[in-house]
């Protein structure tokens, strides 16, 4: 008998947005050239002012920062990420892009923005 994976799916957010999808991946990718060897990207979500941000760091090769337009809401707030992750889940969803979350130390839930089917927890990265 399978586990109860329903168990590790959160039911209750603060926070959801709705984004495109090859916007949020062109994003990731760009930022994913500037991350280390954690593939670390920092994504800020701010529900309200309807745009979310991905950036990363480097101090050998620089920084870079791209703002996208979401629709959404709930609260600010920011997470650091493996952005790997993000697509890999993000190549099996065939739509826009639901993004649900509590805070930077919870996981997201990450699924398609109409269809029912698959969905993804991402754990943040933890930042010192």
């Amino acid at each position: 008998k399978y586990p109860d994976y329903t168990a590790v799916i959160p039911t209750a957010f603060t926070t959801r947005i709705y984004l495109k999808k090859e916007e949020f991946i062109q994003a990731l990718r760009a930022a994913s050239v500037f991350s280390g060897k954690t593939h670390e990207v920092k994504i800020h979500i701010f529900p309200e002012k309807k745009k979310c941000v991905v950036e990363s760091r480097n101090a050998d090769i620089g920084e870079h920062t791209s703002e996208i337009s979401c629709e959404g809401k709930g609260k600010e707030f920011s997470l650091s990420v493996n952005y790997q992750y993000f697509l890999d889940a993000l190549g099996k969803i065939e739509e826009n892009v639901s993004f649900e979350g509590n805070s930077e130390t919870t996981h997201i839930l990450l699924k398609g923005s109409v269809s029912k089917g698959t969905q993804y927890i991402i754990m943040p990265l933890r930042s010192y």
